[in-house]
Order: C-alpha cells, then structure tokens, then sequence
C-alpha cells in the first residue's frame, strides 16, 4: 500500500505544477495582450492628436496665407508675423508655438490644454514650405505634422508597424508614413513628401496642406485671385481701391433709371449718376447734393463753388397735381349732336333758337386737352405754376466748370 500512496501523490504534485505553469503563461499572454491594446490605444489617440493640430495649422496658414505666400505687403501693414514663421522657408517649428498668441494679439490656433510635447512618435512638429512660383496662381503651401521620432512600443529600439498601422486608421486618410523600403519618403493617399528626418522608417505625419479643404472655393481675407460674382454685392463699411472703380455700363443720359444714387459709365465714357429716377452725365458738371419734395415756395439750397466754377440748380417736376378750372383750361376740336327747340327768323336773316340742346359730346382724333403746369426757380424758392396743393418739385445742384457752363 506504501508504494501505491508515493505514485499518487507524486502525480498529484506534477499536475499541479503544470496547472501553475499554464496560469503563470497565462498571465504574461494576459498582461503582453494588455499592454498592447494600451499600445494600439495610445497610437490611435496619437493619428487623432496630429488630426487636432492640422486644423490649428491650417487655421494659421490662412490667417497668414499673403505673407507666407511671398506677396508684398499692403497698403494697409498687416499684422506683424509670429516668430516661427519669420525668416526663408521652409518653416519647421514645435506645434507648441502655434499655442502662443500672434503678435498682434490674435488668439493662439492651439489650445494650450492640447498635450503635443511627448506622445509615441515624440514631440509633435511642423514643417510647412512653398511649391510653385510664388507669389502667384500656381503658389502653394505645403505643411505637415509629424513625429519627431519613429513610431514605436515602449521600450522598443525600432518602429512598430502595428502601431503604425493604428495611428493610419485614425487619422481619416490624411495620414502617412515613411515605409521600411523606402524610408527617405513620407507617403499617404493625399501626399508624398521627403521626410523630415531623414531615412527614418516608421516615421509618421498627417497632411495639413490647405489644398485638401475647400480652402480655394471661397473667397477669402486678402484674395488675390479675381473674383466674378452673378449677384450684388452689398458692403457694409468704406470701399477702398487702390486703382480705381470701372463700370461695364453704358447708360444714356435722360434714361429712366431704377437706382438714386448709383453711378455709371455713360455709353460716351462719361461718368453718370441716378437722381430722381433719371440719369444725369458728370461731365462738367459736380452735383453737391440734391433735394425733393419741395412744395411751392420752398428754398432751395444755394451750392458753394470754389474758383474757376460757377454754381448750378436745376428744378424740375416730381409730382403732378393738376385743377383743371378756368383759364387753365383749352379745350378744342369738334363737338357733333342734334338740336331741337323753336324759334324764328327776322327780316335781316338772324335766327334765334329757344330751347335746350340735347346728344352726345364726342372727341375725334382732332380733339385735345392741354394743362399747363411749370416749375421755376424764383428768388432760391421753388415756383409751381398751374398746380394744386399736392404738387412738388425736386432740384440738383452744384458747381459746373467754366464761368460759361
């Protein structure tokens, strides 16, 4: 019985310790499982970190786009540059810089909460140069965001191309990644550039170009481009230009026009102006201002002209109130009917009718009424000849060149 007891607790004693064998095995798959989804975890919150700091990139490069684009500076001086992209391109900064505010004291593009000093491809930089001719049509910007380092495991000497797979999926197509066969280039499905660090594989950056956003669909803060619109455009506050206006009109003074105040090119080149719903030419003359509404007997305002010029007012009629009473009244052509009545003839042949004259008044071709309404300018009033109380006038003055205008 002796020896049968021995062979069973040895038994017992193997089968424990593979059990513990298997649990320990076990717990290493376990916490290598673990560290590698937190490895996969913090690649992915990497691809969208980079995401973050391409848009506070793009905001700053169409806040500066004239600038860095190489035009001239304005009539208007804008904004002094922030520092890290003052001198030749290429620029290539830490995006710590754009969670600083402009010169000007604009706010930063960044938040300062967003963490970019240390993440699993190293501190978060930009690099941002010119393609094309530039300044002008052809001129691009070309930035990206990349990793200062390879992206790879905790403890690791090279990159990880898991990992690198995991920040790719996150960063929604703008991402790339310098591949192991050709390491010198930083490649993605929208961009294709040298990498920043050399022949570095597993080097990781997302696309910030303005090109991949409808950046160039609009119309923008300092476009240089020409812009044609199909509709009006109404502007709020001054318009400054520093080459002049041109209108691509032709309108005919004395046309009816829908506009007061709108100016024109006249079909002579003359400039032209909307008043009272008819186009003036600005030739010689210079209207200071105009004024309606003017019953009979109002003053008109007198234009102070300087030398060489003499003044000018015109009036003339806005509304119509017509009485049609008296004198006032011509009224010709020829009237048909019947008369009945009686009446006799004396000796020298004369008639006399008594009666009443009844038909029909009828007009022909022939037949008018004329109504006399005037307007002049009397002594700085307004004078409203053959009108009723409704009546009004409107004038425009100012000063016309030469002492015979």
């Amino acid at each position: 019985m002796r020896p049968l007891l021995t062979r069973v607790r040895g038994f017992t004693l193997l089968e424990l310790t593979f059990v513990g064998l298997l649990m320990m095995l076990g717990a290493v798959w376990l916490a290598n499982r673990t560290q590698n989804e937190l490895e996969d975890d913090a690649a992915r919150a990497t691809g969208a970190l980079f995401l973050t700091v391409r848009g506070a990139v793009q905001a700053a490069l169409v806040r500066h786009f004239d600038a860095l684009a190489g035009y001239p500076s304005p009539a208007v001086p804008r904004a002094e540059l922030p520092v890290h992209f003052q001198g030749e391109p290429p620029w290539d900064f830490s995006a710590q810089r754009l969670q600083i505010a402009d010169p000007d004291g604009v706010a930063a593009t960044l938040p300062a909460a967003v963490q970019v000093g240390s993440t699993l491809a190293g501190e978060v930089r930009i690099r941002v140069e010119r393609i094309g001719s530039c300044p002008g049509e052809d001129c691009q910007l070309r930035a990206i965001v990349y990793g200062s380092e390879p992206l790879r495991q905790t403890g690791a000497s090279g990159h990880s191309a898991v990992l690198v797979g995991s920040f790719m999926l996150a960063t929604q197509g703008y991402g790339g990644h310098a591949p192991p066969g050709h390491p010198e280039r930083v490649r993605g499905a929208l961009f294709d550039v040298a990498n920043p660090l050399g022949a570095v594989p597993g080097m990781v950056a997302v696309t910030a170009d303005l090109e991949t956003t409808p950046f160039h669909q609009f119309v923008r803060q300092g476009d240089r481009r020409e812009v044609w619109l199909q509709n009006a455009l109404h502007v709020e506050g001054e318009i400054d230009t520093a080459t002049g206006l041109s209108w691509n009109t032709a309108v005919v003074p004395g046309d009816i026009c829908s506009s007061d105040g709108r100016y024109a090119r006249t079909a002579r080149g003359t400039l032209g102006v909307c008043l009272t719903g008819i186009w003036f030419e600005l030739d010689r003359y210079v209207v200071q201002g105009r004024q309606g509404n003017l019953a009979d007997g109002d003053p008109v305002p007198q234009p102070s002209c300087p030398g060489g010029t003499q003044a000018f007012v015109e009036v003339a009629l806005q509304d119509v109130d017509v009485a049609l009473r008296g004198a006032d009244i011509d009224v010709r052509g020829q009237v048909s009917g019947s008369l009945t009545g009686s009446g006799s003839a004396d000796a020298s042949g004369a008639v006399t009718i008594s009666g009443s004259f009844s038909g029909d008044l009828a007009s022909t071709a022939a037949s008018r009424i004329d109504v006399v309404q005037t307007v002049a300018l009397q002594g700085g009033r307004v004078r409203l000849a053959g009108g009723g109380p409704a009546a009004r006038a409107y004038a425009v003055y100012g000063c016309i060149q030469g002492a015979g205008g």
